[in-house]
């Protein structure tokens, strides 16, 4: 077999590689991976990019291969690959914003997205938009009404019996303040006070109200009645009752606790002296409905539910029996609820 080289090629042509690449040449030399050299690649820093020298072209002809050949082939890759990717669906996220609106005219954009899971290429943002209806200036405001189930909670009670005073400051107060949407309450400040008629002397029949405790209740029950009247805000109404009801005297702390509470006493204190009894025969009326023979007082009645039962956890956890009667009427228990289950939870721990 005749040799390509000579005896001694290889050997020349390595020292020369040495020569070109760490000479005074700028040659870049290029190892393609292959245990033989296969190639060089011109590195040209000079103004001679038109033609190359005669060295190196002569020296590419000997090794037989030429190596810009590969610098040609990952330009055609390159080229290839971004005519593939040009072929491919582009998807472009478009932002739009809703017309100019005319003066004294306004729009509604009403932005809805697809419920299917996101798809590149497929997923969009759809715009609508509304115009205002003629002479409607500003934004529209839409109310959403969400019907709550009340609890239906009537406490009987009077104003000077110790039991009945600590329902209704420590029980009664702290459960009403949180959860008024869910509870319609009415107060009944008569208890076990008896009516009855007398002759007056003059031929007449009057009416005579006693209470258990004495003129005191009584003075203190009209009183707490007509706050129920006077006051539209329920939760300030039973503020003050409770505040009178902290007091060792309530039928005297009314003006304060009033005061306290924004209210004019003035106020109160004309109801007190032109209706108040007349206010308070309607309480009794109303209080025998729900129990027609009071032998005993606080009395709670619950969504038509009374007994032993009812007082006694109205008396010691109120909110608790409040929030279970909310969730047995199918609303959505409050985050007042959920708290107070947690904590019963980790006091049973």
């Amino acid at each position: 077999m005749k040799r390509r080289y000579g005896r001694f090629g290889k050997f020349t042509i390595f020292v020369a590689l040495i020569f070109v690449c760490q000479g005074p040449f700028p040659i870049r030399c290029v190892y393609d991976g292959d245990p033989n050299i296969r190639g060089l690649q011109y590195n040209r820093t000079l103004n001679d990019s038109v033609e190359d020298d005669w060295f190196s072209k002569n020296l590419r002809n000997k090794l037989g291969k030429n190596s810009l050949s590969h610098e040609k082939k990952n330009e055609n890759a390159s080229n290839k690959n971004k005519e593939h990717k040009a072929s491919e669906p582009v998807t472009a996220a478009i932002t739009t914003k809703p017309p100019r609106k005319a003066p004294g005219e306004s729009t509604d954009v009403t932005t809805t997205k697809n419920t299917k899971p996101p798809d590149p290429k497929k997923d969009y943002t759809k715009t609508t938009v509304k115009p205002k209806e003629p002479g409607n200036k500003g934004n529209r405001t839409v109310t959403v009404d969400i019907k709550i189930k009340k609890v239906e909670l009537v406490v009987i009670y009077e104003s000077l019996c110790p039991y009945s005073r600590r329902l209704v400051y420590s029980q009664l107060r702290p459960t009403y303040t949180q959860l008024a949407p869910y509870i319609n309450l009415t107060l009944l400040p008569f208890g076990k006070a008896h009516v009855r008629t007398v002759p007056d002397g003059a031929g007449r029949n009057i009416t005579k109200i006693s209470c258990q405790h004495g003129e005191s209740e009584c003075v203190g029950n009209k009183i707490e009645t007509c706050v129920l009247r006077v006051v539209k805000q329920t939760v300030t109404a039973v503020k003050i009752v409770a505040c009178m009801s902290e007091n060792s005297s309530p039928h005297r702390a009314g003006e304060n606790c009033a005061t306290a509470f924004g209210v004019q006493w003035s106020l109160i204190d004309t109801c007190f002296k032109e209706h108040g009894e007349e206010y308070v025969l309607q309480v009794a009326a109303t209080t025998w409905k729900f129990k027609s023979d009071v032998t005993r007082v606080p009395i709670v009645v619950m969504n038509g539910k009374q007994g032993n039962y009812v007082d006694y956890h109205a008396q010691h956890d109120m909110i608790v029996i409040v929030c279970n009667e909310i969730r047995a009427l199918g609303n959505e228990e409050p985050k007042v609820c959920q708290d107070e289950r947690r904590q019963r939870r980790r006091r049973k721990r």
